[in-house]
């Protein structure tokens, strides 16, 4: 894919695509040693990890995903965009590229799509860092009900 408006000195990392539901899945993978992958949340990708990575990544393997819709991912019109079908792409993810020990960092939306991984597989879980998320239905929350119609 060509992204010119993509300032590679902010980004300088090699994109690489996970295929799933027709889609294609962005991810960037660098480094080397115990696997840290990291979750955006919404509206956000894999850009918000990046000064971090460069620094990890002389002694961390560096995993950030952009969700479908997100960052550099393929951004359908039609697609299931809801947090579970996310959790599900990254399942898919995470046991195909057969990711472990894994020090799992979440925010905000990507505490709920991570920490359902998590849950779900927790021997794959080294280490869990969560950054300005949740763990409880904010079904009735009255700012989230104000947003739920958008």
């Amino acid at each position: 894919m060509a992204n010119h408006w993509l300032d590679k000195s902010e980004y300088p990392f090699t994109s690489n695509y996970f295929e799933i539901n027709g889609q294609k899945l962005h991810y960037i993978d660098e480094g080397n040693g115990e696997t840290i992958l990291f979750v955006h949340g919404t509206p956000s990708w894999s850009f918000d990890y990046r000064n971090i990575i460069k620094k990890l990544k002389t002694n961390f393997r560096c995993v950030a995903i952009d969700h479908i819709g997100f960052g550099l991912s393929d951004k359908p019109e039609h697609y299931n965009y809801s947090t579970q079908n996310h959790n599900k792409t990254l399942e898919k993810f995470v046991l195909e590229k057969n990711l472990v020990n894994i020090t799992l960092v979440v925010h905000d939306f990507g505490g709920p799509i991570g920490l359902n991984f998590a849950i779900q597989h927790p021997e794959r879980i080294k280490n869990l860092i969560i950054l300005n998320s949740w763990l409880w239905s904010s079904e009735n929350d009255p700012d989230y009900m104000k947003l739920k119609r958008f």
